[in-house]
């Protein structure tokens, strides 16, 4: 503890003093978690340095808080803080790295012996951080994972690899700034860098950072380059809601199409889902004329349906050809076989019976049957309907 008259001294501060430990400060406690397995080395240094300098210990490892004399006052005191310290740093390390380390005889040569054991510089692995380190590009990363990425390489090479340190103090005297151009080199260096991997988003804003001279710090440029992704976010929000609306007003005139579709009425049977040039009760069936039925069903042409008995019932006797008026103007509803039948009794060559009264003619012979009956077929039609027109004759030739 520190002394009498410092505890009288109103300006003294107990956390400013590397000796004073506090109530909560145990030999048990660990600095960091997880602990130290043998990998990840610089990652581990790095959370017991920031440990021991919250506590104001970091001086003990370091070497700049060397062991006082014996004859000093405060001896004892550093040697009780030196204890805690290395038991500390013991506590933070896996069993089998402990136990080789156990007999060590002070916190300096405890850490330096973990420096020289797994924090020597690897070739081999700043190689592959430094060919890692030129392939990151943004891609679908935002800009500050982007720069999260870079950072952390940046951040372990320079753990491996630090910038080389002034040791005999003459670099305080110098009045030619070196080492700020030095520092102001690496930064620009990391800037191009991370300009370099930027999407093709980002060429304009990026050539003019580039165009800036002298150039802006990596945290200046990111927050240029961020507003920019800002300002690329709320576009593409706007440019998807006016595509939702868009959509949602093309549905409505879908369904309101649709249902102008469904809602068909007809004036005649006063009935829904099909209009009047549809309506079947008011143009009748094509064959026979009478309202209620289509010509697919029409027992004029398909026969009456059997009775009870499964008898099948008398067809009807044949009506007469009946023409009516639809849409497209008169249509003939008497079948072609109807006016065949009549022109056997005209035809010299046809039997009653269906049969020729020629047993044997040439080709020229038939050839000219078959126009003589067309001809005579064609003239009948005309006779009975004089407006119908070739166009307009529905028969089995068409």
């Amino acid at each position: 503890m520190p002394e009498e008259t410092e505890n009288n001294d109103h300006s003294y501060d107990y956390y400013d003093d590397p000796l004073y430990l506090s109530s909560s400060d145990q030999p048990f406690s660990h600095l960091v978690t997880p602990l130290f397995d043998g990998t990840d080395f610089l990652g581990w240094k790095q959370d017991v340095l920031m440990a021991l300098a919250s506590k104001n210990k970091d001086c003990f490892i370091d070497g700049t808080f060397t062991r006082p004399p014996k004859t000093d006052k405060k001896f004892h005191q550093w040697v009780r803080c030196d204890l805690m310290v290395m038991k500390w740093v013991l506590n933070s390390l896996n069993k089998s790295i402990r136990d080789n380390l156990k007999y060590v005889k002070s916190a300096q040569e405890l850490w330096e012996e973990l420096l020289e054991r797994y924090g020597q510089a690897n070739a081999v692995e700043i190689y592959q951080l430094r060919k890692d380190l030129g392939s990151v590009s943004q891609s679908n990363l935002s800009l500050v994972e982007y720069y999260s990425k870079l950072k952390n390489y940046w951040e372990t090479l320079d753990s491996l690899d630090p910038l080389p340190q002034c040791s005999c103090g003459k670099i305080s005297l110098c009045t030619c700034t070196i080492m700020k151009r030095i520092v102001a080199r690496e930064n620009n260096s990391k800037l191009i860098q991370f300009l370099m991997g930027l999407n093709h988003g980002f060429d304009t804003v990026r050539t003019q950072i580039l165009s800036l001279d002298p150039l802006p710090t990596i945290n200046r440029a990111l927050g240029l380059l961020q507003k920019i992704e800002k300002r690329k976010q709320v576009v593409e929000s706007v440019e998807v809601l006016n595509e939702a609306s868009a959509y949602a007003v093309f549905k409505s005139s879908d369904n309101t199409n649709a249902d102008k579709k469904v809602r068909k009425y007809c004036s005649h049977c006063e009935m829904n889902n099909h209009n009047l040039d549809e309506c079947f009760w008011a143009n009748g069936c094509a064959h026979c004329g009478k309202p209620g039925h289509k010509i697919d069903k029409c027992y004029r042409l398909v026969g009456f349906p059997s009775d009870k008995s499964g008898k099948q019932a008398d067809k009807p006797t044949k009506p007469k050809p009946k023409f009516f008026k639809g849409k497209s103007g008169f249509k003939k509803s008497a079948n072609i076989a109807e006016v065949l039948e009549d022109h056997q009794e005209d035809n010299p060559l046809v039997s009653s019976d269906g049969a020729s009264t020629s047993q044997a003619f040439d080709s020229t012979m038939l050839d000219g049957l078959v126009n003589s009956v067309v001809d005579q077929v064609l003239k009948r039609i005309s006779d009975n309907v004089p407006s119908l027109s070739s166009s307009n004759f529905a028969g089995p030739f068409n």
